[in-house]
């Protein structure tokens, strides 16, 4: 079907000018105070929903369906805080997940992480590395410290947990521990 189109590429397409200033294609509106949104389902019972959240109106969440149980992937609040394992997020980033591995020097993987950044190579160098940055900004300053995870040796699996911090305008590495659990404090 082609709305605004005489050949559409897809079982529904819309095409034109729209004239609000959001541009909206698309409008779904009910008189009820109820889940409103848009299913997605595959041919198995697999379903994805998204809408808006109908004990928050102002929320938007992501639901996946699995056959028998509905799951809350995703939950945007109208602050813009996001929620994933949660639907009352508290800060910009909320991530909640319960691991049923308890680390008692167990090796760890990414099955029983709760957070995995990962820096995918096609090859692997010494110093390649994944980081979180951590950035305080207010007036004329940026100030930056990071925590990273850093090859030390492109032919095993070595790895040092390096500490950065901003010493006025200078961000340099402060504190390595290195994979055989050598820790070097400003050197």
């Amino acid at each position: 079907v082609g709305i605004g189109t005489s050949s559409p590429d897809y079982l529904l397409d819309l095409y034109g000018t729209f004239g609000s200033s959001a541009g909206a294609a698309l409008r779904l509106r009910s008189s009820a105070n109820d889940d409103l949104g848009i299913i997605w389902e595959q041919a198995n019972g697999n379903q994805w929903f998204a809408g808006p959240e109908t004990s928050k109106p102002n929320d938007f969440e992501f639901w996946s369906y699995n056959g028998s149980s509905w799951v809350n992937v995703l939950h945007l609040n109208q602050d813009g805080d996001v929620g994933i394992g949660t639907t009352s997020p508290s800060t910009k980033l909320h991530v909640n997940a319960a691991i049923s591995t308890v680390y008692a020097n167990a090796a760890p993987n990414v099955a029983n992480s709760i957070i995995s950044i990962s820096n995918v190579q096609t090859s692997e160098t010494t110093n390649d590395q994944a980081q979180i940055q951590f950035n305080v900004t207010g007036g004329s300053y940026n100030r930056v410290g990071s925590i990273g995870l850093i090859a030390e040796n492109a032919s095993n699996r070595k790895a040092a947990l390096v500490f950065t911090t901003d010493d006025a305008g200078s961000r340099t590495e402060k504190m390595r521990i290195t994979g055989d659990g050598n820790v070097g404090i400003g050197t």
